[in-house]
């Protein structure tokens, strides 16, 4: 058996509404971090998100890390 809760409103107003609400997001490529993170100047966000760019350097503690636990896992 399935338990609905029961919702009731009511409302009464006079006079004018006006509700307006706003949402966005920015979504950008920081070109310097990228470049500075992955240690090439000619890097591009496809070269990270298609994986066409050798492990970056700095992500090398990570990578070990990782390596380490999923060979425990198998």
């Amino acid at each position: 058996m399935v338990v609905v809760p029961l919702v009731i409103t009511y409302s009464c107003s006079k006079g004018a509404f006006f509700g307006c609400s706003l949402e966005g997001s920015i979504v950008t490529t920081r070109r310097r971090e990228n470049s500075r993170f992955y240690g090439s100047q000619t890097i591009t966000a496809s070269d990270i998100l298609l994986g066409s760019m050798p492990q970056a350097p700095a992500a090398a503690i990570l990578y070990h890390a990782l390596s380490d636990l999923y060979s425990t896992l198998s």
